[in-house]
Parts: C-alpha cells; structure tokens; sequence
C-alpha cells in the first residue's frame, strides 16, 4: 500500500501540469541570479621548482615589496623554497 504524507496535496490533471498554490505562498519560479560569481582568491601559494617572488607577484597581481613584508622575506634576493607556502596579502587575482 502506497501511504503519503500529509503535508503532500495531489493535484494532477491527465496531459496537463497544474501549478498549486499553497496557503502563504506563491506558485511563481524563484528568482534567477544575473551576476556571475567570482571564485574566491587564493589566500596562499605553494611554491614549486622554477618560482621566483617576481613571478609569483606577477602571476596573482600583488605588490613584490608588500608581498616580502607578509612573508618576512628580506631584499635583495627575496629567496623562496619549493615547497614554501607563500601568503598572498595584497594580490588582485
């Protein structure tokens, strides 16, 4: 035997499809987003073989200076390690 909540209010006509309304709402689709969304930035980077801090600061956008200050990194060669994670404070991409 088929048993079917109650809260569930059959409404079916044979070839046709009959929107029901609901006490307290509205029968009408809800509404479509029309902005598209941004993945969010990346708040690190992983360093891998061939890295510089120039590359990296120009490949998310940042400021090479304000990028070594997050980082603690020091001028004049501002030195990265495979492997290091880089905090990307600053960057536009």
């Amino acid at each position: 035997a088929l048993v079917r909540p109650s809260s569930v209010v059959p409404n079916v006509s044979v070839g046709e499809v009959t929107m029901v309304e609901r006490a307290g709402t509205a029968a009408s689709p809800a509404p479509v987003a029309t902005t598209p969304v941004r993945a969010p930035s990346p708040r690190s980077y992983r360093v891998v073989r061939g890295d510089t801090l120039s590359k990296i600061a120009q490949q998310f956008q940042c400021d090479i200076g304000q990028l070594a200050r997050a980082n603690g990194l020091r001028a004049p060669g501002y030195s990265v390690h495979v492997g290091q994670t880089i905090k990307l404070q600053g960057c536009g991409k």
